[in-house]
């Protein structure tokens, strides 16, 4: 079985439009390219490829997907050889894990649940297709185009629909789209589907057509389908979000929809329910910032603010909390005091680019503080402002905010004074957290972490010390012949090192000895068992990166110097480890940035002279604008000789 994490990397290194123009002569369309379907005969281009989403879709025959679901196909290849095939192309080693029987049987019943959501996709549609009112009332809100590429639905008021599919009932039943009484749970509605990142169709959203009943159902909660940590349009989105570091954040679906539909791909909704830590979770794989954009609620029962601000304060903590820089673009009220949403409110780009985009902190200091009448009031405050910034570790960062938050409330010290008071609230709830996380540990794995030792306890209830030291894991760089494993290694007395493995140093017990000891006081006790357990952890906790073994222009589409890369127009620094993290297209290794090698002249020296200085405050692009403005095609032929040279 091919792990999640080596899909994801291959899909976010593959160029859609690259892969699909070697079988399709493509043309630009707009912000997406155009050319006959490869599914269908067709004289007239009805096939697209999204660069910005990272699907194609024919309007034609229907068919859609991701670059993986094209390779199967037009190459008429199984899941599994598609993605080798694409893993080959994107230089992505493939590392499958034994499936065991269990594992199989769940993962065919979860393929089994995804056909049969498709099954009643397509019938949705073309019931939609053949309802007047229906398509009335898409096209009215999201537009034709993008109606159909959604493929929006229709669900007949006929309480039976579904009996006439080809459709195991026990699966529609499992899925929730019949009820105990084996009528149709969707009824007289518009069916949109909800799908996960790679486009299965997971689940559907369904909007009332007589407005006697709840305005949205969703599927019931299913094996392929959790309510509770879905993200609505994730299938649009993560490419863009990718390239951008930054997610959009709304509160239904018809709002996601509505900003895709204008060009604002990387939005995503948490399908009104509330937002929470694996939403986050998912997000912070794809993207480091996000901007949430709350509903304006009219105020009710006294209250000072509406809803939608209500739902942002919390979500926007919780992000904050789970390592997001946080954002808000924030709807302006109406002159009458009416709702507005993400859905009414955005009709254009236009629009959504002149509304103003405001910085988490101070948008909840700019709420909060007209509120407050007493003292009391207002210490509670700072206090909820304080413990937003404690959760800031630039302290340069935290020291522009609070020159801006002086304004609500003077006073430099005193606001420096209790985000002190907040770290160290917060670093005790940490060492209790991490008195938990070693318990755990311990189960899981078989070893705690006690006074920065390894340990274990013995049948005989013995405390077993297995060394003087811990390690972090950070990397494993992939190498077809070299595979290495970065770690950052630290003794009980607290000196620290950056210890580069190799693949055998961790398969020999003595290797292993050998490699950290000649580092200085690091000593292993335990026996080659010991060193396994302490493998499985570490291995579950490792990132994986790429090594640049030559300096220059990269097949993954970037420019690498000994001490960083140049991509999109900037220039990426390494950071100590000589990591660099591109999100679009994965980690790399440049090992000449690497502390272990930085100061020792034996190793990289080519390298370590070839690097990105960057002194000059004029860019490429504004030096050859004004040689070619002076001097014409002698200044461009004189600008090629020296690229060339």
């Amino acid at each position: 079985m091919i792990r999640q994490e080596t899909i994801d990397t291959i899909l976010e290194r593959t160029d859609i439009v690259a892969l699909i123009g070697e079988h399709v002569h493509l043309r630009k369309c707009g912000s997406r390219y155009v050319g006959c379907c490869p599914f269908h005969n067709e004289k007239t281009p009805s096939f697209y490829v999204s660069p910005q989403t990272g699907r194609f879709k024919c309007f034609g025959c229907g068919e859609g997907g991701d670059a993986i679901h094209f390779i199967e196909k037009v190459e008429n290849k199984t899941f599994i050889e598609a993605v080798k095939t694409l893993a080959q192309r994107a230089n992505v080693e493939i590392e499958q894990e034994q499936e065991s029987a269990e594992a199989k049987q769940k993962r065919l019943h979860k393929e089994a649940l995804w056909i049969a959501n498709k099954q009643v996709a397509d019938f949705y549609r073309k019931q939609f297709l053949q309802s007047k009112e229906a398509q009335v009332y898409a096209y009215r809100r999201w537009g034709k185009d993008y109606s159909t590429l959604k493929e929006i639905g229709y669900a007949p008021a006929d309480g039976h629909a579904l009996q006439q599919l080809p459709v195991k009932a026990d699966f529609l039943k499992e899925l929730g789209l019949l009820n105990r009484g084996g009528y149709d749970f969707y009824q007289n509605r518009i069916v949109i589907q909800i799908h996960d990142r790679f486009g299965h169709v997971i689940g559907f959203t369904a909007r009332c057509m007589d407005e006697q009943q709840p305005k949205y159902l969703n599927s019931s909660d299913s094996l392929i389908f959790h309510k509770s940590t879905v993200l609505f349009g994730i299938e649009d989105a993560w490419k863009t979000a990718a390239k951008q570091d930054k997610m959009f954040l709304v509160e239904g679906a018809p709002d996601c929809m509505r900003l895709q539909s204008i060009g604002i791909y990387n939005t995503v909704a948490a399908l009104g329910s509330a937002w929470n830590e694996t939403h986050f979770s998912t997000i912070k794989r794809i993207a480091s910032k996000v901007c949430f954009l709350p509903d304006a609620d009219p105020p009710k029962n006294g209250e000072p603010y509406g809803h939608g601000i209500q739902v942002v304060m919390e979500a926007g903590t919780l992000a904050m909390e789970n390592g997001l820089s946080v954002s808000i673009k924030e709807i302006p009220d109406t002159d009458d005091n009416k709702k507005q949403d993400p859905d009414t409110f955005f009709k254009n780009t236009n629009i959504f680019n002149a509304t103003e985009e405001t910085d988490f902190i101070l948008w909840m200091a700019d709420k909060l503080f007209p509120q407050t009448n007493t003292t009391e009031e207002q210490r509670l405050t700072i206090k909820k402002i304080a413990y937003l910034l404690s959760l800031i570790d630039d302290e340069t960062g935290v020291s522009m905010y609070i020159g801006k938050l002086t304004k609500y409330y003077q006073g430099r010290r005193l606001w420096l004074q209790a985000v002190d008071k907040e770290r160290k609230l917060r670093e005790e709830q940490d060492k209790k957290h991490k008195e938990q996380d070693e318990d755990d540990l311990n189960h899981k794995y078989g070893f705690y972490i006690d006074h920065g030792c390894y340990m274990s306890i013995t049948e005989k209830g013995s405390v077993y010390e297995w060394s003087n030291f811990t390690m972090v894991p950070l990397f494993h760089i992939k190498d077809t012949t070299n595979p290495k494993r970065l770690y950052k290694i630290k003794n009980a007395m607290k000196h620290e090192e950056i210890l580069e493995l190799k693949q055998e140093d961790l398969i020999a017990l003595a290797k292993f000895k050998q490699k950290i000891e000649g580092l200085g006081n690091f000593i292993w006790k335990g026996t080659e068992k010991e060193l396994t357990k302490l493998k499985s952890y570490l291995y579950e906790k490792t990132e994986t990166a790429t090594e640049i073994t030559q300096m220059g222009w990269q097949r993954a589409g970037f420019y690498a110097f000994g001490n960083g890369v140049f991509h999109d127009c900037h220039f990426i620094p390494a950071d100590e480890f000589g990591i660099v993290r591109l999100k679009d297209k994965g980690n790399f290794y440049l090992p000449s940035s690497s502390s272990i090698y930085k100061n020792d002249p034996k190793f990289f020296t080519f390298e370590k002279q070839f690097v990105h200085l960057n002194l000059s405050s004029v860019t490429l692009k504004e030096f050859t604008e004004q040689l070619f403005k002076v001097y014409g095609d002698n200044g461009r032929v004189g600008f090629c000789f020296y690229l060339a040279t």
